[in-house]
């Protein structure tokens, strides 16, 4: 066999499917700065155990396709594309430890407040700009999947997983990182699990996952809703931006809480989310009746499938915000106050964590492109809550968030004793 029949062979078993409306969507929203989802585990493990980090890796893309794809942009059709291949590859980029000491330095001299090495890192890997430009991605498209082990002593180091939102949402990150820790797991003599199943995935876009007639409405509906999203976006309120003009990036503040405050805050179901909504407030409420109407009415909207039916008029919006900064107050882009999710993260793996040697892991998405003021991933480990509040800076500060948390924190307490 020839070496270009064989190349020719190679590229002809590559499978190519078009993104959909909402991938391409959100491949825009990565361009600007959000979607960025990144995974970072602190390991007491030395980076001399990259070889069994890659050997996993290649695992989960040979059971997941979407990992071991390429995002390709046409430039002369102005299209975006999915090249899966068919054999998984993986390059891990490593930084010893005289070169994670130099980036840490420089992470560090930024900040006003102590910040972990593993924080810092998180947040640099946030604000990536690998898939910022598509006019700069190789003709044979880029990866959606980019590894990197970071050194901070002899004995321990980082391993940051970075994504792109096109093909990880946080429910899939989530699935991810536990299908990780089991292979970490097996590989260390613990006990084999079956994984997540894979039924076709990735074959196509979300919208044509939707079970049949839920994604529907008539033309008149989507003009009346659209017209009610265009009004009340006029009536936001916008935590004081600080700065509307320098370049922003994603920072995080984690918020944390015990076993015995979390268990009370779970006693009086706090956690709830919301399909796009505005709700007014007078400032005189007591939280946890609006919280319950928040619910009450994600509930109804959810029974009447809107959080399918407005899949496409919420990506509209989002592509005219990304188009017309000044439709949103002071051009920040931003178009909600707080974001949240609906179920909770459920991580009971604390025991088998310790086993494998994973001191410490986040999990977040960057949002300093459109989004919220404040983006909440959170999780419940073994009982205790944490979540990663993530905010563009510097249209927002550190500081400025590190106080709205704590007083999201001292309300939630206050309301569940």
């Amino acid at each position: 066999m020839t070496r270009n029949h064989h190349n020719a062979e190679k590229c002809s078993s590559t499978k190519t499917r078009p993104l959909g409306n909402m991938e391409l969507s959100w491949t825009r929203a990565v361009s600007c700065g959000t979607g960025t989802t990144v995974l970072a585990l602190q390991m007491a493990k030395p980076i001399s155990e990259v070889p069994l980090l890659h050997e996993i890796l290649l695992k989960l893309q040979k059971a997941h396709p979407l990992l071991r794809s390429k995002l390709h942009y046409d430039p002369t059709r102005n299209t975006f594309s999915f090249l899966t291949s068919p054999t998984p590859k993986i390059d891990i980029k490593i930084h010893n430890l005289q070169s994670t000491s130099n980036l840490l330095k420089i992470l560090s001299s930024k900040q006003t407040s102590d910040v972990s090495p593993c924080h810092l890192i998180l947040e640099h890997e946030l604000n990536s700009k690998f898939w910022c430009d598509p006019k700069s991605f190789p003709c044979n498209g880029i990866e959606v999947l980019f590894a990197s082990v970071y050194a901070i002593s002899d004995t321990k180091s980082i391993v940051m997983l970075r994504l792109h939102v096109s093909m990880c949402d946080r429910t899939t990150a989530v699935s991810l990182l536990r299908e990780l820790l089991e292979l970490v797991e097996e590989s260390e003599g613990g006990r084999v699990r079956s994984g997540i199943k894979n039924d076709g995935e990735g074959n196509m876009g979300i919208e044509n996952m939707i079970p049949s007639g839920m994604g529907k409405k008539t033309l008149w509906a989507h003009g009346v809703d659209m017209l009610g999203y265009s009004v009340n976006s006029l009536r936001l309120t916008n935590l004081k931006f600080e700065n509307t003009k320098l370049p922003r990036s994603s920072e995080v503040v984690r918020l944390q809480m015990d076993t015995q405050r979390t268990s009370r805050i779970l006693a009086v179901r706090f956690y709830h989310s919301a399909i796009l909504n505005i709700h007014t407030l007078n400032g005189t409420e007591n939280f946890w009746d609006l919280a319950k109407r928040i619910h009450t009415d994600f509930t109804y909207y959810k029974t009447r499938n809107k959080h399918f039916s407005d899949m496409a008029d919420l990506n509209f919006l989002m592509n005219k915000v990304l188009e017309n900064p000044s439709l949103t107050a002071s051009s920040s882009l931003r178009t909600s106050l707080i974001s949240v999710f609906e179920d909770p993260v459920i991580d009971n793996t604390k025991q088998m964590q310790r086993e494998i040697g994973v001191e410490d892991y986040l999990g977040c998405a960057s949002i300093h492109g459109v989004g919220p003021s404040i983006a909440v991933f959170d999780t419940i480990r073994d009982g205790e809550l944490d979540c990663a509040c993530v905010y563009p800076a510097p249209l927002h500060s550190r500081e400025q968030i590190n106080e709205v948390v704590g007083h999201m924190r001292r309300i939630l307490i206050d309301g569940s004793s």
